[in-house]
């Protein structure tokens, strides 16, 4: 694939290999084109496989092995601290979300801990062990410790936004022509690619874990090794939680089959609301993925009051039921989140006006912000937020039409500017109290696992909360990341004042650091293998003398550090059996599926039956 400079090549031959290979006629390389051309072995390639060409096919085929296989990069990429271009995390102001992705891993780790190692699920636990688990699961201030499975809703809010923001990349399958055969084959393109960069990216890793469990369940008795709903990421739909498929070390990646489903119906929601051709989001973009998630949740809500099989004490006492807890449609709110933030972004690089399709307004911003350079301190200091280019938009009419307006109106422009700078500043503060508040909420209550919110709430009102926290969970982080990823990382004023009023430079700082970088690398290998930790951390844990037994309901003081210990181990030993999953398969099935596009790019090229030509997009 060649991408040329923004002007028009005649090309008549092409290298490889040191040799020219003429190409049939002269190819015209317009502005922003992207050319590939494919070259049919037999006529660019001959003699590959004898003489002095053996050994150079042979070096080729090393090559290839180790640009799949290379420890020393996947190591660079996990140590941040040695140098070398792999170390850094994600790119430009994308870096505070591997700190959130880090933070959901060890919040889903952290539920896993108690639950299986020292809670209800411990092969080993005694009834004295279960009353002490519900005592401390009544302490208001252990909850974070139960409510980990919302971790699960913040990698879908991470998926969202990753995988849209990609997936609205100009493609070379883009084409301007208007027709309806064009465009449908351009997306039939597009989402193939797409469809095999998203399965080499979870599969190789499920399929790992499928193998491994099979391996163990003709060892260890009482355990299942069957796994085909997993390897066709549909765990989620046949078995569930209670299903046969269950008495393994794979019941918790039924989220997987979830993510991947998702992955089917992104394309679809994408090209609903943005336009390649204008390289903009469409009209009521943010309308429709409100209306997405709206019935995401009323669906939700239909589930958790409408059917009466729902509604008795039985699936009360283990809420919530399956259909609502597994169901992608259920689950797809804090996904479409993603989604929204991957727009707004996009539309801030691409200088898209916030309720209107493309507007550059470049002059009147610089304007705008030339006025307001004096009174921003006052608005920041009032709001006690940060208010740097990152919070504020362009005005949707420009104020300096001609000189001698500007010179006629520059009083009460910059008055009228100061106020509504000022409100903005208010309403999103107002926002970002709010966000913070259901965050903080949804960490609180989980009723489905934590014991405390069954003792305080209602049976309706933790339905209500049940029904209303994953899209409200979504949403919220939604604006802490948009402004965590938004926010300027040095302010103007470098002093302690300049810092202090400036609260998401504190939360960027934070998750953008280095030292959880490796985690969120780690991430994906480390939650599929997790189960595969439990004996092992069991074992550690009571060789230690770390564990519950012999300890009552009085010792909860005692119970909760044997729980921090505990816990710390079985992070670590998560991680630590995640790095060669990551460096061995997680890793090379990334690669592969970038080396799989190239096959499906080719699968969509028209063949031309004149003699002597080639293959060529």
């Amino acid at each position: 694939q060649f991408v040329f400079a923004p002007r028009t090549l005649n090309l008549d031959t092409i290298a490889m290999e040191g040799s020219a290979v003429p190409i049939p006629g002269p190819v015209a390389v317009e502005e922003g084109c992207a050319v590939t051309i494919a070259v049919p072995a037999a006529e660019g390639l001959e003699g590959c496989d004898a003489g002095p060409q053996e050994a150079k096919c042979q070096g080729r085929a090393r090559a290839a092995l180790l640009e799949l296989f290379n420890p020393k990069a996947s190591l660079r990429k996990m140590l941040p601290c040695l140098p070398g271009k792999d170390s850094k995390g994600s790119e430009g102001n994308l870096a505070p979300l591997d700190g959130v992705r880090a933070l959901a891993l060890l919040w889903v780790l952290h539920q896993h801990s108690i639950g299986w190692v020292f809670g209800s699920d411990f092969p080993l636990v005694t009834d004295m062990n279960q009353e002490l688990y519900k005592v401390i699961g009544d302490k208001w201030w252990m909850q974070l410790a139960f409510t980990g499975a919302r971790g699960v809703d913040v990698f879908f809010v991470l998926s969202g936004l990753l995988i849209a923001r990609n997936y609205i990349k100009p493609d070379v399958a883009d084409t301007k022509d208007a027709g309806c055969a064009a465009q449908l084959r351009a997306f039939a393109q597009r989402y193939a690619v797409f469809i095999t960069r998203r399965t080499f990216r979870l599969w190789p890793m499920v399929a790992l874990a499928v193998l491994v469990n099979a391996m163990l369940a003709g060892v260890l008795p009482g355990h299942n090794g069957v796994g085909w709903a997993y390897l066709a990421f549909v765990s989620n739909l046949f078995g569930g939680k209670s299903g046969p498929e269950s008495i393994n070390y794979l019941n918790h990646m039924w989220s997987v089959g979830i993510e991947f489903q998702m992955y089917v119906v992104t394309p679809f929601i994408c090209e609903l609301v943005y336009d390649r051709q204008a390289g903009a989001r469409r009209k009521g973009a943010y309308l429709t993925l409100g209306l997405i998630s709206a019935m995401s949740l009323a669906l939700r809500a239909y589930w958790a009051f409408g059917p009466a099989d729902m509604a008795s004490a039985d699936v009360v006492a283990h809420w919530p039921p399956s259909a609502m807890y597994m169901n992608p449609a259920s689950r797809l709110s804090p996904y479409i989140s993603g989604i929204a933030v991957a727009l707004v972004l996009h539309g801030r690089r691409a200088g898209q006006a916030p309720n209107g399709p493309r507007a550059s307004q470049a002059a009147c911003a610089k304007d705008y912000d030339m006025t307001l350079s004096r009174s921003s301190t006052l608005a920041t200091a009032a709001s006690g937020i940060d208010l740097g280019r990152s919070s504020t938009l362009a005005p949707e009419t420009s104020s300096v039409a001609s000189p001698a307006s500007e010179t006629s109106s520059v009083a009460p422009s910059g008055l009228s500017l100061r106020c509504e700078r000022l409100g903005e500043a208010v309403s999103g503060a107002a926002l970002d109290l709010l966000a913070i508040t259901g965050l903080a909420a949804a960490g609180h209550f989980s009723p489905n696992f934590s014991p405390y919110a069954m003792s305080v709430l209602t049976t309706l009102e933790a339905k209500l909360l049940v029904v209303a926290i994953p899209p409200a969970l979504g949403w919220c982080l939604a604006r802490v990341i948009y402004r965590a990823c938004t926010v300027e990382p040095s302010p103007k004023d470098p002093s302690l004042f300049g810092w202090l009023f400036a609260p998401w430079r504190w939360v960027q700082a934070f998750l953008s650091c280095k030292a959880l970088q490796p985690v969120a690398l780690l991430s994906y290998s480390a939650y599929v293998m997790q189960q595969f930790i439990l004996e092992p951390t069991e074992l550690l844990v009571s060789a230690l003398g770390w564990s519950w037994e012999g300890l009552g309901p009085e010792d909860v003081s005692l119970a909760v550090l044997r729980f921090l210990g505990g816990n710390m181990i079985y992070v670590a030993m998560c991680l630590l059996l995640a790095v060669p999953c990551h460096i061995l398969v997680e890793s090379p099935g990334m690669k592969l599926g970038r080396r799989a596009e190239g096959f499906v790019r080719r699968c969509f090229v028209p063949r031309q039956s004149t003699a002597g030509s080639r293959d060529m997009v």
